[in-house]
């Protein structure tokens, strides 16, 4: 037993003759197909990645309290180390089809991700086509565009990272509803209802869905064919979206309100100097989508300097000048990219009030870098087609081709980081220097590896640095752990019992229980009693805290076996088995259950 730490076809059979026809359905069929190769390619290496960093709590500790799968509505109470904040049911139902379909193995949650991050570059084409309609390079700049958001490098950390699936997950649902509004294969009525309900499916996938609520109106009205001739059905009414989008916001409230209802929500901090804050991240953010590099997992800071405020006072400063421009269609559209890019980006730095570990993220760039991409696509089509001579658009359309080659090669590069928690947190900890979480995480890769004298040493320098009551708390438990696998059992107490006083979590009182249970075995048969005893008071303890998690049941079973209470050690192996052990564990604990109830 271990401790733990879219311009659309006219209706006649005349052929389109515009600069800026959509392509015929065999080549866009093909576009598409080359689309969904290239964003697949670059993250096809993570289908052999493991579980990194908070996969194996979402994963291992929350699904087994959340059956049967209609519970990721309405979850229990006391999920070990589950978010208050979080209310994510179809993040964590994907979950749950994930590991159906792959038996619980990495491989199926990746294949996960990496099919939405596909289906999200073929919707930012898609979608890019309505957006830029009119103008004579729609194809153009929307190829670009989804090429581009297919190689980024700053979405490795949302694709090749299961728990930030959620970004992905809300592009799709966001960009699908988009899409739904600007086709004329069904009645407004019908495409109100749907795209609403895509709105609703994007707030239950993350709270950054909110934007939704602002971004489906703004479609609507910006894409609005205003063409004489035109059959009245092919708008949806911008009210009319806005009713759909208003009550798709008020169920999710109401779904959240009842199913966060066992959690107490964090408060909110405002950092210091906060417009500066605000300002520095912004740009932080904005300069990132230009030149992600170097690329961090834990950003530990507000990134507040000068040059990071410049740049997002600039990137202020240029949205509002769109905005006041923006009369015609074209700029409309590039008023829609505007309030895309600040709508999904303001969630991020709102999270500055939180305040959290890691103020900002890369993973929070993945929906504004859908604007980005769309806006850059465009540039570039307009500039190509302003080009003289079609061998200078060819030497153009190269040079694009070796950026995008670039870029694709350092997403895969990239990539590697997030194979296992030995790369990530070595990778980490040599970018963050002040915050000893890197440095934890990394020993606890080590602990795992059977490395525990280098895990020790970071440990060691993890105390050193700055850490949150609760990562103290995994310090000295990791140091109980290595106490404990050289058999330093007194010493392992001390640090359980530190970490517990720190932190009183039902994995501490979990680890105690362990602690007592092993060292029972090398003492005499009195004291091995009293030791039986202190861990059963434990292991109830860490039962009571953590009821879903197997381990502490299992544990608890274990030990009212060695004190003979065999009826309630059944009943609390059964528990076990039903919150869902490893397969070789099932059998090795059914053959301990065996062997003591003779």
């Amino acid at each position: 037993m271990a401790s733990r730490s879219e311009a659309r076809r006219p209706k006649t059979g005349i052929a389109p003759t515009s600069a800026h026809a959509v392509p015929p359905a065999t080549p866009r069929a093909k576009v598409l197909a080359l689309l969904a190769l290239i964003s697949g390619a670059v993250y096809a290496p993570t289908l052999r990645y493991g579980l990194v960093w908070d996969d194996p709590i979402s994963i291992h500790r929350w699904l087994p309290a959340l059956r049967p799968w209609t519970r990721v509505f309405l979850p229990p109470p006391a999920i070990p180390q589950f978010p208050p904040d979080y209310y994510r049911p179809l993040q964590l139902l994907s979950y749950h089809i994930d590991a159906w379909m792959g038996e619980g193995a990495a491989w199926a949650f990746h294949v996960t991700s990496v099919l939405l991050h596909i289906a999200a570059t073929l919707l930012v084409y898609r979608t890019g086509l309505v957006l830029w309609r009119a103008c004579d390079t729609a194809h153009q700049a929307s190829l670009a565009a989804a090429a581009l958001f297919a190689v980024h490098p700053i979405h490795t950390e949302s694709v090749a990272w299961i728990a930030a699936r959620p970004d992905p997950m809300v592009a799709v649902f966001l960009l699908f509803a988009l899409l739904v509004l600007a086709s004329d294969r069904f009645r407004p009525v019908a495409r109100t209802v749907a795209s609403g309900a895509l709105v609703l499916a994007a707030l239950l996938s993350k709270e950054t869905g909110a934007c939704a609520l602002l971004l489906a109106p703004l479609w609507a009205w910006a894409t609005n064919r205003t063409k004489k001739g035109q059959p009245a059905r092919s708008n949806v009414s911008t009210a009319w979206i806005t009713v759909a989008s208003i009550l798709a916001g008020g169920a999710y409230l109401i779904l959240r309100h009842f199913g966060l209802a066992h959690y107490q929500t964090t408060g909110f901090q405002v950092p210091p100097q906060p417009l500066y804050s605000l300002v520095s991240s912004a740009g932080w953010y904005t300069a990132k989508l230009f030149w992600p590099f170097p690329q961090n997992a834990f950003v530990d800071e507000i990134p507040r300097s000068p040059l990071f405020f410049a740049t997002g006072t600039l990137a202020v400063l240029a949205s509002l000048a769109i905005v006041f421009s923006a009369r015609d269609r074209p700029t409309r559209a590039h008023l829609c990219c505007v309030v895309w890019y600040w709508a999904t980006l303001a969630p991020a730095l709102l999270l500055l009030a939180k305040p959290p570990a890691a103020p900002v993220a890369e993973r929070y760039l993945y929906l504004p870098s859908i604007a980005f991409a769309w806006f850059l696509g465009h540039g570039l089509a307009r500039l190509r087609a302003h080009l003289q001579g079609e061998r200078a658009k060819q030497v153009a359309t190269v040079l694009a081709g070796c950026v995008f080659v670039a870029l694709a090669s350092a997403t895969l590069v990239r990539n590697e980081v997030w194979r296992d928690d030995l790369r990530l947190w070595a990778d980490t900890a040599g970018k963050t220097k002040s915050e000893g979480m890197p440095l934890r995480n990394w020993a606890a890769a080590l602990l795992q590896a059977g490395e525990l004298d280098r895990a020790e040493t970071l440990l060691r320098q993890a105390l050193t640095r700055h850490n949150t009551p609760a990562g103290l708390s995994n310090i000295h438990s990791n140091l109980g752990t290595i106490a404990m696998h050289r058999r330093q059992w007194e010493l392992a107490r001390e640090h359980y019992q530190k970490a517990y006083d720190i932190v009183p979590s039902g994995d501490m009182a979990y680890n105690l229980g362990v602690v007592f249970l092993h060292s029972s075995e090398e003492v005499s048969q009195e004291q091995r009693r009293t030791k039986l005893l202190e861990a059963k008071r434990w292991f109830a303890q860490a039962v009571a805290s953590s009821p879903h998690d197997p381990d502490p049941h299992l544990g608890y079973g274990q030990v009212l076996l060695l004190l003979g209470e065999k009826d309630l050690a059944r009943q609390h192996f059964q528990r076990a088995f039903q919150l869902g052990l490893p397969p070789d564990r099932v059998e090795r604990a059914r053959a301990l259950l065996e062997r003591g109830s003779h």
